[in-house]
């Protein structure tokens, strides 16, 4: 499918883009003419830019699975937010639905969906295995920063529920390190 597709793109751009780079800071090292240095650093620069636009798409396909519920449901609280509503008197965004993506993403789920991805990372990129503890450190990141983010909103709109993820920051830390 379509989507699948995307996701197999990314990965070979991340390689590519892995050996290129790698290759062109190794040419720089080695002690290239110094006429060539500007240029191969308006190169670097671009595919460092390139990369992370890359990265983050793959992030945000790769993420769907584990968190993209959860992320999507306070994307919208988010917004509910900034727009001076109350999330609770909303109807997709009351106390009901809260209690069904709080519960789809329990701690025991969100153990087992990165287990999956952790796999899942390691077959995409098994053609550059160098480049899977950077992919596996974005994730980290990404995951950590959404985690937070979600427990920001979780207090300061849902307080009055006493509803909150079944999994600490801490959890979350330990999972992503038993890779």
């Amino acid at each position: 499918d379509a989507q699948k597709e995307q996701l197999n793109a990314h990965v070979l751009l991340l390689e590519n883009l892995f050996v290129l780079i790698a290759g062109l800071k190794a040419y720089k090292a080695r002690g290239c003419k110094p006429y060539f240095v500007p240029t191969l650093e308006t190169y670097l620069d671009h595919a460092n830019a390139i990369q992370r636009k890359v990265m983050r798409a793959y992030l945000k396909d790769v993420l769907q699975r584990p968190m993209g519920k959860l992320v999507g449901f306070f994307d919208t609280v988010d917004r509910c937010l900034a727009a001076k509503k109350d999330p609770l008197a909303t109807s997709n965004l009351g106390k009901s639905p809260l209690k069904k993506v709080i519960q789809a993403h329990s701690g025991s789920n969100m153990r087992e969906n990165i287990k999956q991805l952790s796999k899942r990372v390691d077959k995409h990129f098994i053609n550059e295995p160098r480049l899977r503890p950077i992919i596996w450190q974005a994730i980290t990141d990404d995951m950590l920063s959404n985690y937070q983010r979600v427990v920001t909103l979780l207090a300061r709109a849902y307080k009055s529920t006493n509803l909150s993820l079944d999994f600490t920051q801490t959890d979350l830390k330990r999972w992503l390190s038993e890779r």
